[in-house]
């Protein structure tokens, strides 16, 4: 194929070393990226540049240290445009400024690593966010005390026209 078209990329299990080597020699290739269940080498996938990435969809990926901030392709995600984060213990810090479909869905009871403070200052890299859809955070133990008095500005999301926020609750 011509080295000059874009790329998708989808994973649902182990992550190969050539593939990586792939992606990170043609990084700017890479427009779609769906990753989930995977293990072993995945989380250096995360860690490269993907400059053209408009869509990404991460599926229960464990962080590489017990934290709620993973930073995600080296922060260079200028063109993200779709971001689906399914069953994550960890949230991206703010850094997608054309960003405008976020997507946090969790249902595994009590561990998640972020709490709604971390949720908040996500949404705040989020400028051009349309549509927002959170479901399950509260049953998987979203903590919601704040950690500052200072985080109690407030975010402004301007574009956004769709809110859709939803819980798992289990008899």
């Amino acid at each position: 194929r011509s080295a000059g078209c874009p790329t998708h990329v989808v994973f649902d299990s182990q992550v190969s070393q050539s593939t990586l080597d792939i992606i990170e020699d043609q990084p700017d290739r890479v427009q779609e990226l769906h990753i989930g269940f995977p293990s072993g080498s995945s989380h250096s996938i995360l860690d490269v540049p993907l400059r053209n990435l408009k869509h990404c969809t991460l599926s229960r990926i464990l962080p590489e240290i017990n934290s709620s901030r993973a930073p995600l392709f080296s922060r260079q995600t200028h063109c993200l445009r779709t971001l689906i984060l399914h069953h994550l213990t960890f949230l991206p810090p703010p850094q997608f400024p054309s960003l405008s479909h976020l997507i946090i869905l969790n249902r595994t009871k009590g561990d998640l690593l972020y709490s709604l403070e971390d949720l908040l200052d996500l949404l705040s890299g989020c400028p051009r966010l349309q549509e927002l859809h959170i479901a399950g955070l509260v049953t998987s133990g979203l903590k919601t005390t704040p950690s500052s008095p200072e985080r109690a500005c407030p975010i402004h999301l301007a574009q956004l026209a769709k809110l859709s926020l939803r819980e798992y609750y289990r008899d």
